[in-house]
C-alpha cells in the first residue's frame, strides 16, 4: 500500500496490515487484536500529531483507519461473527464485494478524492484473496472498474475489467457478466473507441431478441434496459441510424424497465 509516507513508517504499516490479514486468514482472534491495536494506536498518534500542520498528512491518518474498520468488519464476518457486528453487512462481507460502497461516487470525480480510495481497494482485494472469497472478489473488481472509469482513470478500469474476468472463468454468474461486460463497453466508449462500443452493445441488443422468455428475471430485464438505453442515446450522438430505429431501441428500454418493474410489484405483492 503506497500512502506516500516516509520509507520506514511505510514499511510499518505495511507489516501491520500484513499480519492482520494473516491473522485474518489463519483466524487467529488474538494476533489480529494485537495488530490490529498496534495500527489505530499509530493513526490515532499520527493525527494528534499532524493533523492539524498537513492536510496529506492528516488524510493519510484517516486511510488507515478506514483500513482498520474493513478489516474489524472482515473479522467480524469470517472470524468472530458473534461477537460485536450484527446485520446484512457483516454476512456478506466475503460475498457481495459492495463492502466500500458506502463511499459517495459523486465525489469520485475530484482526482484527488479518487487518489485516497486506491489504497482502500488494494486492501479490499487483498482481504478477499487471503479469505478465499471469489465471489466477492469478482464484484469488487467490478465496482474498482466503475469508480475508476467515474474517474477517467479507464487504464486501471480496464485492468480491473480483466481481472473480474480471470477470476469469473468458469462461474455462472449471470448478473455479474452482464455487469462486467456493460462495464467494459462503457469503458471502451470513454476511451473514445466509440464504434467498437456501439458494435460490442448492438451484439447485446441482438442477443436479446432471441433470449428465453422464461429466462428473463427481473436482472435480465435491468440489464437489458441499460443496454437499450446506451444503444439508443450513442446512436442517437453518432447520428449512425435513423431516428426511427433509435426510437423503436428506446422504446425497448422503456418496455424492458417496466417488466422489471411489474416483476418487483408482483413479487412485493406476493410476499
Amino acid at each position: 500500500v503506497d500512502l506516500n509516507m516516509e520509507e520506514g513508517e511505510e514499511s510499518k504499516l505495511n507489516q501491520s496490515i500484513y499480519n492482520c490479514l494473516y491473522a485474518l486468514r489463519e483466524r487467529d482472534s488474538t494476533f489480529f487484536e494485537s495488530s490490529r491495536t498496534v495500527l489505530q494506536k499509530s493513526a490515532l498518534r499520527n493525527l494528534c500529531l499532524n493533523g492539524n500542520e498537513s492536510a496529506v498528512l492528516a488524510n493519510q491518518s484517516i486511510i488507515t483507519l478506514q483500513m482498520l474498520d474493513l478489516l474489524s468488519k472482515f473479522f467480524h464476518s469470517r472470524v468472530a461473527p458473534d461477537d460485536g457486528l450484527k446485520g446484512k453487512g457483516a454476512q456478506d462481507v466475503c460475498t457481495d464485494g459492495t463492502l466500500l460502497k458506502s463511499n459517495n461516487d459523486g465525489a469520485i470525480q475530484v482526482e484527488d478524492t479518487y487518489q485516497l480510495l486506491k489504497p482502500l481497494f488494494q486492501l479490499h482485494s487483498s482481504a478477499l484473496t487471503a479469505l478465499d472469497g471469489q465471489a466477492g472478489l469478482r464484484k469488487a473488481y467490478l465496482y474498482e472498474a466503475h469508480v475508476s472509469r467515474k474517474a477517467s482513470d479507464l487504464a486501471q478500469s480496464m485492468a480491473s475489467i480483466a481481472v473480474a474476468k480471470q477470476v469469473g472463468k468458469g462461474q455462472r454468474d449471470n448478473d455479474v457478466q452482464m455487469n462486467v461486460r456493460l462495464e467494459e463497453i462503457q469503458t471502451l466508449w470513454d476511451r473514445g473507441l466509440k464504434m467498437i462500443a456501439i458494435s460490442e452493445c448492438r451484439k447485446v441488443y441482438n442477443i436479446m431478441g432471441t433470449y428465453p422468455a422464461e429466462k428473463k428475471g427481473f436482472a435480465a430485464y435491468i440489464h437489458f434496459s441499460a443496454f437499450c438505453t446506451l444503444l439508443g442515446k450513442w446512436y442517437a450522438m453518432s447520428c449512425s441510424e435513423s431516428p426511427e430505429e433509435i426510437q423503436e431501441i428506446l422504446n425497448a428500454s422503456v418496455s424492458l424497465a417496466k417488466g422489471a418493474y411489474d416483476m418487483k410489484q408482483n413479487e412485493e405483492s406476493g410476499a
